[in-house]
């Protein structure tokens, strides 16, 4: 499965493209940062970084099965010109017909702790190690922490997409991973079972584009 992780943001935008079936450095197919700068007009970033996705999937090599993507944080800040950016790339793949799936950062950092073993804060730096780690240490050379990002968001969504597709089982989780993705409650007083894990939330959490009222993009 090929798998797209995107870290949005308007200084330096990351993207990574793995490979679910390849072992170490062989699982990444390719990566990139796209920047722009606080001196240039506002709406020509988002344009320049809309176009700069665009462009990618177009001239890709590779057929994409899955995207992961951070979602912006809630009251951080310039959140609201992060959501923009997130509005912009979430019409990129729909109009590509891409099936995609939201982490927040909370989320991706709960992850990699689990990959790193530390419960501790988890900085730039820890990203890059956790992904190191999952590609064996066979990583060369200096790392960017946006495609660091990316790559962890690639390699979660192409988890999760295996769940959903009944290729990884639930027991083969991590207990995040669980947490986050399968996770249900049920109600003392009437039983209820509330499925409230990423799994259950398709249209909201994840998309897989299959409902016809996306088709509206391509008319």
């Amino acid at each position: 499965m090929i798998v797209l992780g995107l870290d949005p943001s308007l200084t330096g935008y990351g993207w990574a493209l793995i490979d679910t079936e390849r072992d170490g450095i062989d699982n990444v197919l390719d990566y990139g940062v796209w920047k722009t700068t606080a001196k240039t007009f506002m709406p020509a970033r988002y344009r320049f970084l809309a176009d700069s996705l665009d462009e990618m999937v177009k001239t890709c090599e590779h057929d994409i099965d899955f995207v992961g993507i951070e979602h912006p944080p809630f009251n951080a800040s310039y959140s609201l010109g992060l959501y923009a950016l997130y509005m912009y790339t979430t019409e990129v793949l729909m109009n590509h017909r891409l099936p995609f799936v939201y982490f927040l950062p909370s989320q991706l950092k709960a992850y990699v702790r689990s990959i790193l073993e530390d419960s501790g804060k988890m900085f730039k730096s820890d990203m890059k190690d956790a992904m190191k780690q999952l590609l064996d240490g066979e990583w060369k050379g200096r790392l960017n922490n946006n495609v660091a990002d990316a790559y962890l968001l690639a390699y979660q969504a192409g988890r999760f997409k295996k769940l959903l597709d009944g290729d990884l089982k639930e027991s083969d989780l991590t207990e995040k991973e669980h947490s986050s993705w399968a996770r249900t409650i049920k109600r003392r007083k009437t039983g209820k079972i509330d499925k409230v894990g990423h799994m259950y939330q398709e249209d909201d959490k994840f998309f897989l584009l299959r409902d016809p009222k996306f088709d509206y993009l391509y008319e």
